[in-house]
């Protein structure tokens, strides 16, 4: 239970509400949502039903969905960034998601969530600085200081600092992936 709270405390942390959507019964799924401190769930949803509820709730912003099971397909590709979990997981599942959870780690969200972040915003940051320096680059060669040797130069040096995020990118992913 710490561990799945330890997780829930993340999501809330990468402002990031978490709703338990279910097949199982109104019973089952309040004691789950209880157990975990979910306060929004949803109980008794045939796939159709799951695939309504994302879409309802897609409407009102950006919305993931984590599934394992062959139902679950239409709504992974349903929603924005479907999570499926690739161990126990069926292929279907597999193939209709965009992020797969190998080892079957409902814990492993929270980081993947926040991982991606990090890498979105580094290759932000790569793509500004890339267009920044070659702006640059071309109004001092237009007005005339510099020349052929300071476009390459320019785009020599973008290319090895461009490397040398993506490098950081891997760093963040094989840190997490080794815990």
């Amino acid at each position: 239970k710490d561990k799945i709270n330890e997780t829930i405390d993340k999501l809330h942390d990468l402002n990031v509400k978490a709703i338990l959507v279910s097949g199982d019964s109104e019973e089952k799924v309040n004691q789950v949502a209880d157990y975990i401190n979910i306060d929004k769930y949803y109980a008794g949803q045939s796939p159709e039903d799951k695939l309504n509820v994302v879409q309802g709730l897609k409407a009102k912003g950006k919305i993931g969905f984590v599934g394992d099971g062959i139902n679950d397909s239409p709504v992974l590709k349903a929603a924005d960034v479907g999570i499926s979990m690739g161990n126990m997981g069926s292929d279907a599942a597999v193939e209709a998601s965009d992020v797969v959870i190998t080892d079957d780690s409902i814990y492993k969200v929270a980081t993947t969530i926040g991982d991606s972040r990090k890498i979105i915003r580094n290759v932000k940051f790569i793509i500004g600085f890339a267009l920044a320096v070659k702006i640059i680059t071309m109004i001092l060669i237009y007005l005339g200081y510099g020349g052929m040797y300071m476009a390459v130069f320019a785009d020599v040096g973008v290319s090895l600092i461009s490397i040398g995020i993506a490098l950081m990118n891997l760093r963040i992913r094989n840190k997490k992936g080794s815990k």
